[in-house]
């Protein structure tokens, strides 16, 4: 299971960062074992720079040019609230999917926060 790079509104995440800004995930499998248009929840483990661990809720929405989520295919998007991003650094994020049966862990993908 993969995650292709973080979408994001702007391309970069500021400290402080709040909606309409957002970061979203898209990720993928190929293993038949995981049909991803079962999932029924979805979050985004986060570790911040200075080692604080946060566990972000997400929505579950189509990865485009897909119309809706796909047995292979979709997209976590977080939308930015107050607290998220306190501090400089690189985010460690992990997109976990929960569907039937348990969940399933993709790959770390790291982004930059820089001060606005």
């Amino acid at each position: 299971m993969t995650c292709s790079d973080i979408v994001d509104i702007d391309g970069t995440i500021h400290v402080g960062a709040v909606a309409p800004y957002a970061i979203s995930v898209d990720v993928t499998t190929d293993d038949a074992a995981f049909d991803l248009s079962t999932a029924t929840a979805g979050r985004l483990e986060v570790t911040h720079a200075n080692g604080m661990r946060s566990s972000w809720a997400a929505a579950l929405e189509a990865s485009p040019p897909n119309l809706a989520v796909t047995a292979t295919q979709l997209r976590l998007t977080r939308t930015l609230q107050a607290g998220d991003v306190p501090d400089p650094g690189v985010l460690s994020i992990v997109p976990v999917v929960t569907m039937p049966g348990g969940e399933a862990y993709f790959e770390t993908l790291h982004v930059e926060v820089e001060q606005p």
